[in-house]
């Protein structure tokens, strides 16, 4: 337990007394190899520097003899003589007991300590293995208590980066997966800790054999006889045949004279015996010792570790300070059991142990209470997978139930024989052609709803998992086509392929079993011809998008509302401020969903959707602007007098939205009374008694609610699926409110008694709509499964059940939700950028959302889309990225190259006359997630270049998805700064990922990009040089000292030497703290107190290493953020933008996401080679008065791509003026300096940036 952070993380090197646990480890893996340590270099020493023996040789033989002797002794056989006076007279009487081990107790007693270090050394490297650092979250953790921030936003940013680490290594209800093994359920690391504590007894129990082996006896016993010596006053050393003080040795001599060698046996004197006899029964003592404390260490590890009680009531104690402040008190303890045991598991409860051990316990409680509440969450949303899965497992209701199904057809005949063709993902370490595209067979084995359960052809479940060999696919998605479509002999763009896992089983034969299967499989049962026409036809829409309708509002009023997005029958309105202005408005309508700027999706046989014009027509309330009104009361008149209506070309008309509906023949009257569905009831779980108050143009009608107050009135068409005869509800058995019982259900309304004491009739049975309850019934069996919306959120669409069916009326239950929530719903039912505020009316669209992207798409990245001025249809598509990193790209879009530029008031915009889309559409991605408005749903971000590069591929095939009319246009990555290392890498994603999803990538442009770090340092130091920034004595000799008199191509990133290093960073810190504009060195800047940009710090954090001081700064550099900032903050630009309420205020720069960014590619060199090889433009572009991202930088970078030069710098003009230089190497890499213009070109030389972008664009000379 608490010992694992002594044993675990030895290398912290502070060891303080604890528990007995953490004593026992003490004595294990420090005190006793220092024991044995000194204790061998004491013998050592002794064998070195002392006389361990004292021989008596003959007085014949010489010095050199004696020598020998005590050599003998020491490695030849020793024998015990019986006592000191033992006289030997025959060399038959030498002694049988005989010793030989004292050139061998040194070695003995290094062993011990290398076997007692051992197990500490196996246990290190436990960590290693697993990617868990107990140190390093020791270390987070004291960050945590030391973070100095009053607002608490780097603590709370931190604790959060600690429990991510902790979740993801200890259980958290997964079972694949603990601090150490790969397997179990979070108790590997507990194990092995207990596995060392058991291995330190075997150690301590392996000397004893150990001992006598050396020794040539029993060393247990004999330490034991010892002992009782002590006891019974003996002493243990009087007498000793292992350490014996006298003894004989035999030596070797061949003497002066003799013919052969000849033996002597000599007394010696072993001096140490004594010496050696003590520390040895010491030594026996230590480890008699040393293993009841381990053994006793062991069972109490095991008791603590081990046990379900300890480790609960643990848990209990750390979350029992926080229950009653920052949650609910835990009132049921199965959830610390069970978070006890499937969220920490035996490792989390250890490691937090660890962590309280070494730090303030009041962190592991804070740590502990998020761990909690995480994995609650967690568990939430397993149970919602779980349940979903389950809901996925039953019975679904058949597309074929349902009406105006585009591939009805196709889905009724599928069957288990049913063969598809399937594109699926470059892997499996094939290589392919550029363009194509790998397909292979699957069979269908299921059916739910749109969705197919496919298994690959070749696969065999008896070796292959269900995972590798069956997946989901949509019938209408783009990768599923009928056997023999994308034929590669037809379709050059395709190639058979299978999976990775069956190529590898197929390697032996790979291309004769594709041509076996690709042979059998030709005449296969299959989609039939049309398929593929059908797919195309369930995009079909009666609606364009970009058209006018009216839209009836909760408010019971008509607004003028545009279609901005259409998903097959599904539309998105937009209600848009220019024409339904927000004084016309009422003040509890102004914040509705259905008030101005609301956005939400409908069906488009919607009862809420007319025609433009319908509410002059019928005189109904209409909430718009004069000019709207006045357009529509001509349409009006014109119906009435049946002339020609003077529809505008977004009009939606009459026709379209009628269809086939015929009027009625007269036969309904006003006043007659039938049962309603209000599709405007929060209930929607009964119908109402209701009254026909109206009859209007076209065969509508308003409908009146007999419960309902005069003005509550529903405009509905007479073949309205929430229209139903008298008696309905009693004959299905569904509830009716009462209209005289205070809104009282019922289910047996007297409809003849109330239509008698009412005065009125019913309206006709037979012409409401006919339907066969027995079909319905069984076409829609209850407990079956299906999507259907919310009525009361239009935009939403969830996982449902069929919970009762009432004729035509069907009773929907919502998985994960109760009753109270259920609805009805019609059998037969079918299941945009906006205004912006202080912007002046333009002539493009433009677009804003979220693209969810990552793993588990949980990074949702914010984007703003403005198409072309020009034509959006042909011209190229630009993605932009602004640097940092941690950069928002919106900035540019209000200050550099957009459409609009802030004005100082923060409240308007004003048009740019050289915005970038004049004759290019651009999307702005704010990335990665955390900046801007961009925002992860699963804490705090954590993020380096290549997981951004990646997730910003995502966005652009989720933008082109969104935005398919783009796909074939020319395409550009753009950006700046930081965007030198952000553009080349998602280029380097896009070509890597062409077979997944094809982009028709042209090439790519940066401006002042920090495309190479060491570059960057390097031409640095020669700008400020050149600018008279730099001492020209010093100059001279750094020049000498650390180039070889050679600047041109100098590495003084990697300069040597005190002097060289200093002037490096005194030279470029220059740049920085200096008092110039590091983003322009000519641009006056107003000193603004101690109110430093946040893009100034991070770039400087960058540069330097630390934050900058306001008062170290000689002005504080001139970029103001306030008009953007102050305008992209605006509530109703946050709402037009479609940024979530909850989102934090926006600022150009997230300094956490800085901080803690991944800086992994610091040479863009490859890319660009590879990109330039490929055939791609590329330009680089830098003002020439930057000092952030010089245009050195990227001249000396240009150049050493190793492209030859065709076209030497050259100039250029631009409105008469010098505009800048243009270098042209090979025939696509361009670099161009611009003249007087600082690390934002756009904002500073926004001509000469149209210029340059508009040549690169469309190969005009520069």
């Amino acid at each position: 337990m608490q010992s694992l952070s002594l044993i675990d993380t030895f290398t912290l090197k502070a060891v303080r007394r604890g528990p007995f646990d953490i004593f026992t480890d003490l004595l294990n893996c420090i005190l006793t190899p220092i024991l044995f340590g000194v204790i061998t270099l004491a013998t050592s020493g002794n064998y070195l520097l002392g006389k361990p023996f004292g021989c008596n040789m003959p007085s014949h033989l010489n010095p050199e003899w004696a020598r020998n002797e005590e050599i003998a002794c020491l490695w030849k056989t020793t024998y015990v003589i019986p006592n000191p006076d033992y006289v030997l007279l025959h060399r038959e009487d030498l002694p049988t007991t005989v010793i030989g081990y004292y050139a061998l107790m040194p070695l003995t007693f290094l062993m011990q300590a290398l076997i007692f270090r051992a197990p500490i050394l196996i246990l290190r490297n436990f960590p290693r293995k697993s990617g868990l650092s107990i140190k390093r979250l020791i270390n987070q953790a004291n960050q945590i208590g030391n973070a100095p921030d009053r607002d608490g936003t780097l603590h709370r940013m931190i604790t959060s980066r600690l429990t991510a680490t902790l979740e993801e290594h200890l259980p958290f209800g997964r079972t694949q997966r603990t601090c150490c093994f790969r397997y179990g359920n979070g108790s590997g690391m507990s194990t092995r800790y207990l596995l060392i504590k058991v291995l330190y007894i075997f150690v301590i129990l392996s000397q004893f054999p150990l001992f006598s082996t050396v020794l040539g006896s029993n060393f247990l016993y004999w330490g034991a006889e010892g002992l009782l010596d002590l006891y019974y006053g003996r002493g243990p050393f009087k007498s000793s045949t292992l350490f014996p003080l006298n003894t004989l040795c035999d030596v070797t001599i061949l003497g002066e004279g003799m013919i052969k060698a000849r033996k002597y046996p000599t007394r010696c004197m072993l001096l140490n015996s004594r010496h050696y006899e003590l520390v040895c029964f010491i030594i026996w003592v230590w480890l008699v010792l040393l293993g009841a404390i381990n053994v006793l260490s062991t069972l109490y590890s095991m008791f603590t570790t081990m046990s379900t009680n300890q480790c609960e009531e643990k848990v209990r104690r750390w979350l029992e300070p926080l229950r009653n402040t920052r949650r609910k008190p835990i009132r049921n303890d199965k959830d610390v059991k069970d978070f006890c045991h499937n969220g920490l598991g035996r490792d989390g409860v250890l490691v937090l142990q660890c962590i309280a051990d070494k730090t303030d316990i009041l962190i592991v409680k804070e740590l502990t209470d998020k761990l909690f509440e995480d994995y609650k969450r967690i568990q939430a949303a397993r149970k919602s997978e779980n349940d979903l899965n389950i809901w996925l497992s039953n019975e679904f209701v058949s597309c074929t139930s349902f009406s105006n199904l585009t591939l009805k057809p196709y889905i009724a005949a599928i069957n288990n024989q049913l063969y598809v063709e399937v594109e699926h993902s470059k892997d499996g370490g094939l290589t392919f052609e550029t363009n194509e595209k790998p397909l292979w067979f699957a069979k269908v084995i299921k059916v739910a709803g749109y969705r197919l359960l496919c298994r690959w052809i070749g696969a065999d479940l008896a070796t292959d998992s269900r995972a590798k060999s069956d997946f989901w696919i949509h019938v209408a998605s783009n990768e599923i086509h009928r056997i023999g479509e994308c034929n590669p002999i037809k379709k050059k763009d395709y190639v058979y392929r299978p999976p990775a896992f069956i190529t590898l089983k197929w390697k032996a034969d790979l291309m004769g079993n594709i041509a076996k299967h690709v042979s059998d499989l030709a005449d296969a049962d299959t989609f039939s011809n049309d398929f593929e026409r059908a797919k195309q036809r369930t995009a079909t829409n009666k609606f364009e998008k970009g058209q006018r309708v009216e839209l009836l509002s909760a408010q019971n009023c008509i607004r003028p509302a545009r279609i901005t997005k259409i998903k097959g029958r599904r539309i998105q309105l937009e209600v848009r401020e220019d024409e339904v202005p927000a004084p016309e408005l009422e003040e509890n309508e102004i914040d509705s969903q259905y008030g101005a700027d609301a956005v939400y999706w409908i069906d488009e046989d919607s009862f809420m959707l007319f025609h433009v014009g319908w509410a002059s027509l019928n005189k109904y309330k209409l909430v718009a602007n004069q000019s709207y009104v006045k357009h529509a009361k001509k349409i009006a008149e014109a119906i009435k007098e049946g002339k020609k209506p003077p529809y505008e070309k977004i009009d939606v008309k009459v026709r379209t939205m009628l269809g086939k509906k015929k009027n009625e023949k007269g036969e309904l009257k006003k006043g007659m009374k039938l049962e309603l569905f209000d599709p405007l009831d929060q209930k929607m779980k009964y119908l109402h008694v209701a009254t026909i108050a109206n009859i209007l143009k076209n065969g509508y009608l308003l409908i009146k609610g007999d419960d309902e107050t005069e003005d509550e009135v529903l405009p509905l068409h007479w073949t309205s699926p929430y229209l139903f005869p008298c008696g309905y509800s009693a004959q299905h058995n569904l509830p009716i409110i009462h209209p005289e019982l205070n809104e009282s259900l019922v289910t047996d309304f007297d409809w003849p008694a109330y239509l008698e004491k009412t005065n009125a009739v019913a309206a006709p049975e037979h012409l409401f709509a006919k339907f066969n309850a027995k079909e319905i019934a069984r076409k829609f069996p209850i407990g079956s499964r299906l999507e259907a919306a919310d009525n009361n959120e239009l935009m939403k669409i969830y996982p449902a059940i069929v919970a009762g069916v009432h004729g035509r009326l069907l009773l929907i239950h919502y998985v994960q939700y109760g009753e109270d929530y259920d609805q009805i719903y019609d059998y037969s039912s079918p299941v945009q950028i906006t205004n912006l505020p202080g912007a002046p009316s333009v002539n493009f669209k433009q677009y804003a959302g979220y693209y969810a992207v990552g793993d588990s798409k949980s990074d949702m990245l914010h984007y703003w889309f403005v198409e072309s001025q020009n034509n959006p249809a042909t011209d190229p598509v630009l993605v932009w990225l602004t640097g940092g990193p941690g950069c928002s790209g919106l900035s540019a879009l209000l200050t550099e190259w957009g459409p609009f530029t802030a004005n100082p008031d923060g409240a308007t915009l004003s048009i740019n006359p050289y915005s970038w889309n004049r004759k290019a559409s651009i999307l702005t991605l704010e990335s990665p997630a955390g900046v801007g408005f961009s925002y992860s749903t699963s804490g705090f971000p954590m993020t380096g270049d290549n997981k951004t590069a990646t997730e910003n591929w995502e966005a652009l095939v989720a933008f082109f998805q969104e935005f398919p009319q783009y796909v074939n246009n020319d395409f550009y990555v753009t950006g700046e700064s930081y965007g030198g290392i952000y553009v080349p890498t998602l280029v380097k994603a896009i070509m890597d990922r062409q077979s997944q999803f094809k982009i028709n990538l042209k090439g790519f442009a940066i401006g002042n990009g920090c495309v190479s770090e060491n570059e960057g340092t390097d031409s640095l130091v020669q700008f400020l040089y050149n600018h008279g920034m730099i001492d020209d004595t010093k100059w001279q000799q750094a020049k000498s000292q650390c180039c070889n008199n050679d600047t041109d191509d100098c590495a003084w990133h990697s300069a040597s030497g005190s002097f060289c290093r200093e002037f490096v960073e005194s030279s470029t810190n220059s740049a920085w703290n200096s008092g110039l504009n590091p983003y322009n060195m000519y641009a006056n800047c107003i000193n603004t107190g101690n109110n430093v940009p946040l893009r100034f710090i991070l770039d400087y954090r960058s540069r330097i290493g630390k934050k900058p001081n306001p008062l170290e700064l000689g002005t504080v550099p001139c970029i103001d953020e306030t008009a953007v900032t102050t305008y992209l903050n605006r509530q109703d630009v946050r709402k037009a933008l479609q940024v979530p309420t909850s989102l934090p205020a926006w600022s150009i720069c997230n300094d956490e996401i800085n901080m803690f960014y991944n800086r992994e590619v610091s040479d863009t060199t490859p890319i660009f080679q590879s990109a330039l090889q490929a055939g791609m433009k590329v330009m680089l572009y830098n003002g020439d008065v930057d000092m952030a991202c010089q245009f050195l930088m990227g001249q000396r970078f240009s150049r050493k791509l190793g492209i030859p030069v065709k076209q030497a710098a050259k100039h250029f003009t631009v409105d008469g003026q010098v505009g800048g230089y243009h270098t042209l190497y090979g025939d696509s890499m361009h670099f161009v300096s611009v003249r007087g213009a600082g690390h934002m070109v756009p904002t500073d030389k926004p001509s000469v940036a149209y210029h340059i972008i508009d040549s690169f664009l469309y190969n005009n000379p520069f």
